[in-house]
């Protein structure tokens, strides 16, 4: 079994809660960046509105 000391056990951790952190903010940029692409196809889908 391997032992860590105290501070390696702490770095250890912080990385995992940053690394959770990238994460999560990383899947909200994703859901913003899905939400405008089904924006962009979605208008682009919509037959053109004439103006006279």
């Amino acid at each position: 079994m391997l032992l860590a000391d105290q501070s390696t056990h702490y770095n250890i951790r912080q990385m995992a809660l940053d690394m959770l952190q990238c994460s999560k903010e990383g899947l909200l940029h994703a859901t913003r960046t899905q939400r405008i692409t089904k924006s962009l196809v979605e208008a682009f889908d919509r037959p053109p509105t004439t103006k006279l």
